[in-house]
């Protein structure tokens, strides 16, 4: 693409940055009425680092196979599971 080392990851964690604040704002305004003896900022916090780390491993899972196609495939559906998976607990 023609970009830094540098320019290219700060802008791939600016666009997970915006999207695990999404996530975790719906997350914490939805589910946080079911946790009312919880902290807000706490159940914030969870949510944000819980994207964090759902997006490391869709990329750790997209850095091991060489099909792109499925390596795509493997993250959504991954991190779909996950998200679906962790809502009840």
């Amino acid at each position: 693409m023609g970009l830094e080392d540098g320019t290219y990851y700060l802008a791939w964690f600016l666009h997970f940055l915006l999207l695990a604040l999404y996530n975790a704002i719906w997350q914490t305004l939805f589910i946080g009425q079911i946790f009312n003896k919880v902290d807000m900022l706490i159940l914030f916090f969870f949510w944000l680092l819980f994207s964090f780390c759902l997006f490391g491993i869709a990329i750790v899972i997209q850095a091991l196979t060489s099909n792109s196609k499925a390596a795509n495939g493997f993250a959504i559906v991954f991190f779909f599971l996950s998200y679906q998976l962790n809502t009840p607990f």
